[in-house]
Order: structure tokens, then C-alpha cells, then sequence
């Protein structure tokens, strides 16, 4: 009679927590339009409060539109966007979206602190 012997260990537990971790939510938080350095100055504080799920060293360009932002969110995994904009009358408006197919809430921010 022949004992085999019965393999215990795997590389595959490595693995699998990495891919646990991997299923949290991620998001970006961008800009979009003309703001002020204030705005800019928020983005940048938001981006840092959504850490570690969140681009928080996204490079915006000017030419770049939400459109842009959205094709690249499905390889990337992004679930949800945070989106700061500037109106007229110098609101600031916040839109929140679950992607690709979600709910988008939308708030006037009335008042803000930033970190510095």
C-alpha cells in the first residue's frame, strides 16, 4: 500500500486575498469646468479623505471631458465619481454618480473648510 503524499500548501491563498482586497469601491474625484483655486484646493482635500479607494494622483487635463473619464472607469475598475463644478453665480455644486448605470445625487455645497 502506497501513501501518497497530500499537498496543504497553495499559492493560491495569496491570490485570493489579493483579490478580496480588490473588491472594495474606487473612485475618482475630479473638477469639471472653469473653478477657482479654492475648488481646485477642495478636490485635492477630497481626493485625500477617499484614500485608499480613490486616484489620488490623477492628472487632469483641461481638454479632458467626463466623457473621458467615463471610458476609462470600467478598466480601471471606478465605481463611483465624485464631480466638483463651478456655476455663474459662483456656487459650488457636488455630483456624486454610481457608474456605469447608477444613481447621480446632486448638492449645492454651501460651505467649506479645506485642510490648509
Amino acid at each position: 500500500m502506497t501513501i501518497r503524499r497530500r499537498k496543504n500548501r497553495t499559492h493560491l491563498k495569496g491570490a485570493a486575498a489579493e483579490k478580496e482586497e480588490d473588491k472594495g469601491p474606487k473612485s475618482f474625484v475630479i473638477k469639471s469646468g472653469e473653478v477657482t483655486k479654492s475648488v481646485s484646493q477642495l478636490v485635492r482635500d477630497m481626493r485625500k479623505v477617499m484614500e485608499p479607494g480613490t486616484a489620488s494622483r490623477l492628472r487632469e487635463r483641461t481638454a479632458a471631458r467626463l466623457r473621458d473619464y467615463l471610458v476609462m472607469a470600467g478598466p480601471l475598475g471606478v465605481t463611483h465619481m465624485m464631480i466638483f463644478t463651478l456655476t455663474e453665480a459662483a456656487n459650488v455644486h457636488l455630483r456624486v454618480a454610481r457608474i456605469p448605470a447608477g444613481p447621480t445625487l446632486t448638492f449645492r455645497v454651501e460651505r467649506y473648510s479645506l485642510m490648509k
